[in-house]
């Protein structure tokens, strides 16, 4: 009988220990972000159970369209976050997908324009042995590539300086720029191009100083297919619309290949380099 006692004790022992083995509640989670679809990662959060949390800013880019909102599934049929929002997830690991979308902007609003003829600044053109300043304008909203035209402030322009001196070879091309019209320049005054899929907005790092491409000090290596971001001032407005010049540069000898200019026409609406349409 006592031999009984001993087992049924030792059973009833082990059964509560096993049983408390899945009472115990588990504490902490783990916020995982998806690009869905789009360039780059976004850090992972932790939390605890019944807590807040602060969602992470979105650092994806797509190449097409722009962050609109966190959801909780891929399609965006689950619940949507905005970017920074705080939530009190439920007590379980959570999965954002980055929703991608251009509802904010319609599609006509995207203004692109390709070129291939009538669409290279040489460096080197024949000239009379002095510097000969050129200014070519780019007209974003017709589409256009205007050679020879009067410095104008109010407008995108290259400053084009072709220099054919026995005892300087280079010319200067530069980016001129203004409180109008504004693009991103390094330390050294160098205008920086950006790799395709780069977000531009009111958050990139603007500068209205003129910009170099290719002079005596600074000058671009050879470049393929790379882009110029732009934030612009169009008919006297208020605010700017921000775009890119997408380009190529061959520093011997010494020309700028204009491929495409884009812009969204829209009040403060964001643009991906290289984005072509909106979808």
């Amino acid at each position: 009988m006592k031999k009984n006692l001993l087992l049924l004790s030792l059973l009833l022992i082990l059964l509560i220990g096993f049983s408390s083995c899945f009472l115990i509640p588990r504490n902490n989670f783990t916020i995982s972000y998806d690009n869905n679809g789009g360039i780059g990662s976004t850090n992972d959060q932790h939390f605890q159970r019944d807590s807040s949390v602060t969602l992470n800013t979105s650092t994806f880019t797509h190449q097409h369209n722009i962050f609109f909102k966190w959801n909780t599934k891929d399609d965006g049929t689950g619940t949507f976050y905005a970017d920074g929002e705080t939530i009190t997830p439920g007590p379980s690991d959570l999965t954002l997908y980055a929703i991608w979308s251009e509802s904010l902007v319609a599609p006509s609003n995207l203004v692109y324009h390709s070129f291939t003829t009538g669409n290279i600044i040489n460096l080197q053109e024949p000239g009379a042995g002095e510097i000969d300043a050129n200014f070519i304008a780019i007209d974003f909203v017709n589409g256009n590539i205007l050679f020879d035209q009067d410095d104008d402030d109010s407008l995108v322009q290259f400053m084009q300086e072709n220099n054919t001196s026995p005892s300087m070879d280079f010319g200067y091309l530069v980016l001129i720029l203004s409180a109008d019209i504004k693009s991103v320049n390094d330390t050294n005054g160098m205008l920086v191009h950006v790799p395709n899929g780069t977000l531009i907005n009111g958050s990139t790092a603007w500068d209205a100083n003129i910009s170099d491409i290719s002079g005596s000090q600074e000058n671009w290596g050879d470049e393929s297919h790379v882009y110029i971001p732009i934030a612009m001032k169009i008919d006297s407005s208020t605010f700017y619309y921000y775009g890119y010049i997408e380009v190529s540069f061959d520093n011997d000898p010494g020309e700028l290949t204009i491929h495409s200019i884009a812009y969204m026409n829209a009040e403060g609406a964001s643009i991906t380099a290289g984005q072509q349409r909106s979808l």
